[in-house]
């Protein structure tokens, strides 16, 4: 596949050195979830942009993009912010072309009154982009996330599968995830979730 000048987003379980050297390898840019798989590096980054908001940003040179919608009965703001300069960060170097560290943070307000949700995701990214770009780019990669995980597990069960003799787990999985490519295919208006408990008829 020729994945040249593209971006290309993993959750944590990708987020490795040799993930991000294969990617660049192949001309592309990743943009790399950061959670307790890299410690060390997680550790520095929060404690930087603690640091940060701390002296509300003053004098911290980066890029900021901000959104509000509105869906569902909730109104999710989500404020992103980006910083290129990084040479103070230890672990630079094991991440070939890293550019850029990412603060991703969102806040769900119900209008049933129910208690407000606030979470804070970060990135790495060897792409030089504006916040507004990368808001559009960590959007996407949740989409599909989000809609892949929701369809392995109502429609598939795939939470519950006990299959782990050998390569069944994994072989399994492949045959969803081709189930899913079919059926987008054959009937992308209607797709898998049409067929979910209590979603359209069967």
């Amino acid at each position: 596949m020729d994945v040249s000048g593209a971006i290309i987003s993993g959750d944590a379980h990708f987020t490795t050195p040799t993930v991000a050297d294969q990617i660049i390898e192949n001309h592309a840019d990743y943009l790399l979830a950061i959670k307790g798989n890299q410690p060390k590096l997680q550790a520095e980054m929060e404690n930087f942009f603690l640091q940060a908001h701390a002296v509300k940003w003053e004098e911290v040179e980066h890029s900021f993009a901000k959104s509000i919608e509105k869906d569902h009965g909730r109104i999710e703001t989500r404020e992103i912010r980006v910083v290129q300069n990084i040479d103070w960060l230890p672990q630079k170097s094991s991440w070939k072309n890293l550019s850029c560290i990412i603060e991703v943070t969102s806040i769900r307000e119900f209008i049933n009154g129910a208690k407000p949700e606030m979470a804070t995701r970060l990135h790495i990214s060897s792409r030089k982009a504006t916040a507004s770009n990368f808001s559009i780019w960590v959007r996407e990669h949740w989409g599909v996330e989000n809609s892949c995980h929701w369809i392995a597990d109502v429609i598939f069960s795939e939470d519950k599968a006990k299959t782990d003799i050998g390569h069944s787990a994994e072989n399994m999985s492949i045959f969803r995830r081709l189930a899913m490519n079919m059926a987008v295919i054959a009937d992308p208006e209607r797709g898998m979730a049409s067929i979910a408990p209590g979603m359209g008829d069967n």
